[in-house]
């Protein structure tokens, strides 16, 4: 018997082994490094949203609408998405604000061919600085009465405006 003939079964086996090693060290997709929740951001800063993943073989990264799961991509000057998981929304003029893009929920989805995972949804809301007006509810008391006086906030800034003093 030669020294070849003996070596055949001694190198299908470290073969095998190196095979069973590679596929055991392979991975399907992990989120990282999830994204809040809720981003709201002015149009003077943007506002950069990371979602780090890890898996083996690498997995690709793709935002999507949350309400349908379609991918999304760059809107020039708008919202740009990295290749490294990072969703980016520029500053941009109050002329640009797009509703689609600025007032919209996100998910980070990473796949690989082990499998598909997402993120949280993301919701993202850009605030534009406007002008806007305060008043108080006109009231007829009776005197001698109490009466309840309301401070009237518009709608659109009663998120990031609180009452602190009358």
């Amino acid at each position: 018997m030669g020294t070849n003939t003996m070596l055949w079964p001694i190198l299908l086996i470290l073969s095998l082994l190196a095979l069973q090693t590679a596929v055991c060290e392979e991975s399907g997709p992990v989120i990282v490094e999830e994204p809040d929740n809720r981003v709201d951001f002015s149009n003077s800063t943007g506002a950069n949203i990371h979602c780090s993943v890890r898996g083996h073989p690498k997995p690709t990264v793709v935002w999507v609408k949350a309400d349908d799961g379609t991918a999304i991509g760059d809107v020039p000057g708008l919202r740009k998405v990295l290749s490294n998981g990072t969703l980016m929304f520029p500053p941009f003029r109050a002329e640009d604000y797009r509703q689609e893009v600025h007032a919209q929920v996100y998910r980070c989805q990473a796949t690989n061919p082990h499998g598909t995972v997402h993120s949280r949804d993301v919701h993202v809301r850009a605030v534009v600085p406007q002008a806007y007006l305060i008043d108080v509810s006109l009231e007829n008391v009776i005197r001698g009465n109490s009466a309840i006086l309301k401070c009237n906030i518009p709608s659109f800034v009663a998120d990031f405006v609180s009452v602190q003093a009358w």
